[in-house]
């Protein structure tokens, strides 16, 4: 992360699903045998939001500030549980896909770039599809930042120090299932990704009373924590006693099959998180589409 005298600015997304028939899609694309997959009226949406979403990170980004750019996984969907609501049986395809939606942010010319891991089954065995997009971008001059610990690409975890604020980064992490305990369960597991921290952090400080100041700068809780894989915006809200916070980013998805049938009274929140960062300050800052249930079916009544 540069140094600079203004805000940094953070933008998140998460499960963009490229691949997917109700996933995020630009352009027709080109397949085998010289047949063209076209976007749906629901992708076409999808990427007007998508760049929209954009758009407005755009003009939140003045001159003086840093820009740094983290994806929290699920970049594409990939061939699996036997699914036919995929554009191509060629996994490449949905990798292409997801490169050209990328062009949307990187044209914003981050100064960083973060690639969290998604889940196997929609991004490939040890995330493949994702490892090969970062290196494909880093090959071709974007600041993607390699995993200090593994020298991969991509993180299953990571830790972002923005100015003086913590990011934890990963795409798992539990979530609460009824809507009325969404926010309360976030902030509940906020408070447990803070605590489980902390006590390694004060079993080390105990341990090594010489060291402190510099265990706690190498283990200290995060301030932010940020989460994809349930397609829902959450945030569990600001802290005055230095807790953890916790942010789960929404999805550029439509609902599949599979969300039809295990959650069918929840819909995805389109959009991405965007976080102002000013020193210690966190705003976050979601920018969400609005989306509609299906339209009411009229029937009955006497008819003239």
């Amino acid at each position: 992360m540069k140094e600079t005298d203004g805000p940094h600015i953070v933008g998140v997304f998460s499960d963009i699903h490229c691949g997917s028939t109700v996933g995020l899609m630009g352009e027709p694309v080109l397949l085998d045998d010289e047949n063209y997959f076209h976007p749906s009226i629901v992708q076409k949406w999808l990427w007007q939001e998508w760049t929209n979403a954009w758009s407005k990170v755009k003009a939140l980004i003045p001159g003086s500030a840093s820009f740094s750019l983290i994806s929290l996984g699920d970049l594409s969907e990939n061939i699996h549980h036997g699914t036919h609501q995929v554009i191509s049986n060629q996994a490449s395809v949905h990798s292409r896909v997801a490169a050209e939606s990328l062009q949307v942010p990187l044209a914003l010319k981050p100064d960083t770039i973060h690639f969290i891991r998604g889940t196997s089954s929609h991004t490939g065995k040890g995330s493949s599809i994702e490892e090969s997009i970062a290196r494909h971008l880093a090959s071709h001059g974007h600041p993607v930042v390699k995993d200090p610990d593994t020298n991969q690409f991509t993180s299953y975890r990571r830790w972002i120090m923005v100015g003086d604020v913590l990011l934890d980064c990963a795409h798992h992490g539990r979530a609460g299932q009824r809507s009325w305990t969404s926010k309360s369960y976030s902030t509940i597991y906020a408070k447990d990704i803070w605590v489980s921290q902390m006590v390694d952090c004060y079993s080390a400080m105990r341990r090594n009373p010489e060291n402190v100041e510099d265990i706690f700068d190498r283990m200290r809780p995060p301030d932010l924590s940020l989460r994809g894989h349930h397609h829902r915006f959450v945030d569990s809200g600001p802290s005055d006693d230095f807790v953890t916070r916790l942010v789960r980013c929404g999805c550029y998805q439509m609902p599949t099959e599979f969300i039809h049938r295990i959650a069918a009274e929840t819909l995805p929140s389109i959009g991405i998180v965007v976080l102002l960062i000013r020193g210690a300050h966190i705003e976050v800052m979601p920018i969400l589409s609005t989306v509609e249930r299906s339209t009411v079916v009229k029937t009955g009544g006497h008819n003239d």
